[in-house]
């Protein structure tokens, strides 16, 4: 359930297609507290047509620090793969502190 309420559709505009140019996407991390108004810059660009492939796509901040995230590309199920891509982003990392204290 929360994972729907954070989802969101998008599409590329048509111009974008012509001239056979691979279509890529930017993506840009904003603090989303609402504490702060901190955003990093934009990402690099990063193909969609890799199904099944985890990219690493890295963002630089302006205190110097760079964030990476982990990108994840499949196939809607039934009617929609055809026409319908999940993109799934993840931390790259994830830090468990197993100490008793």
């Amino acid at each position: 359930e929360k994972t729907a309420r954070l989802a969101a559709m998008f599409n590329f505009h048509e111009i974008l297609a012509l001239g056979g140019q691979q279509r890529r996407m930017c993506v840009q991390l904003h603090d989303g507290t609402g504490r702060t108004t901190y955003s990093s810059d934009w990402s690099s660009g990063f193909g969609l047509d890799s199904v099944g492939v985890t990219q690493i796509v890295a963002m630089h901040c302006r205190d110097r620090r760079s964030l990476e995230v982990s990108v994840s590309i499949g196939v809607a199920p039934g009617r929609l793969a055809q026409y319908t891509k999940i993109i799934r982003f993840s931390p790259r990392y994830v830090l468990v502190n197993q100490l008793s204290r």
